[in-house]
C-alpha cells in the first residue's frame, strides 16, 4: 500500500472512530487537557506516526477536577480496552485523590509492534465505574 493510500486510509478510519464515539456520556466534573488543548469525552487523542518497534514520547495528558468535592480515582484510573491495547502504556497513573480544583498528570505512550492504525478507548475510572472516556491513536510506519 502507497504512504499516499495508506494516509487516506488512516485518516478515514478516524473519522468513522472519532463519529461512533460514545456521545451520551454522563458529564462529570473531570476535565481533560493534553498541554493546553482540551480533550472532550468520547473524542480521540492522537500520537504522532511511530516506526514499528519504536516508542512515542511521552504524551502528558492531565485531569483536573473541576467539581466541588474530592475527587478519589482508582488505583489503576486509567485503563485501556479494545483489541489494540496493546499497543499503547500508561507509564504514570495520576495521583489518587484530587481536591476541588485540582490537577494530576499522567502520561501515555504509542509502541507499535507492526505497521497500520492502531485505536484503543481510555477510561478514567474510581471503583470500577468509569467517569471519563476517550480514545488514543496512532498509526504505526515501516522502520527503515
Amino acid at each position: 500500500m502507497s504512504p499516499r493510500l495508506r494516509r487516506c486510509t488512516f485518516t478515514l478510519w478516524l473519522l468513522l472512530a472519532g463519529s461512533a464515539a460514545v456521545w451520551s456520556q454522563t458529564t462529570t466534573a473531570i476535565r481533560l487537557l493534553a498541554g493546553r488543548e482540551p480533550i472532550e469525552a468520547g473524542r480521540i487523542y492522537l500520537f504522532s506516526d511511530v516506526a514499528v518497534g519504536a516508542q512515542s514520547n511521552p504524551a502528558t495528558l492531565t485531569l483536573t477536577n473541576n467539581g466541588a468535592s474530592v475527587l478519589t480515582l482508582g488505583r489503576d484510573a486509567v485503563i485501556l480496552t479494545g483489541g489494540d491495547r496493546t499497543m499503547f502504556a500508561v507509564i504514570r497513573q495520576p495521583v489518587r485523590v484530587l481536591p476541588a480544583g485540582g490537577s494530576a498528570p499522567f502520561r501515555m505512550v504509542f509502541t507499535p509492534t507492526k505497521a497500520g492504525p492502531f485505536m484503543a478507548s481510555v477510561s478514567v475510572g474510581s471503583g470500577g465505574r468509569p467517569l471519563f472516556s476517550f480514545w488514543v491513536a496512532g498509526n504505526g510506519i515501516p522502520s527503515e
